[in-house]
């Protein structure tokens, strides 16, 4: 299974897959099956990279962080996504 194979499966899933530093978060962890594990284990650097060069794949993560702001910590939609990194 090459990288976009496995990227492909991840999205079917319902996984997002966010690059953090040298590793790489799943979201919802309970969603992975083990062969997905294991492929994304096998081939971290080439997804690392793959998740690095999409600048779309920073951006669900900072809408994700700006969600969870104002929901859960009662931030205004603005002040949400600024503290977040959407707004510059």
């Amino acid at each position: 299974m090459g990288t976009a194979d496995i990227l492909s499966a991840v999205r079917a899933a319902g996984i997002t897959l966010t690059p953090e530093g040298a590793g790489i978060r799943e979201t919802p962890r309970a969603a992975l099956t083990d062969s997905l594990r294991a492929s994304i284990r096998t081939n971290r650097t080439a997804i690392l990279a793959a998740l690095w060069a999409d600048p779309t794949a920073d951006l669900e993560a900072r809408e994700e962080r700006a969600a969870i702001l104002e929901f859960e910590a009662g931030y205004s939609r603005a002040e949400a996504e600024r503290v977040a990194g959407i707004l510059h």
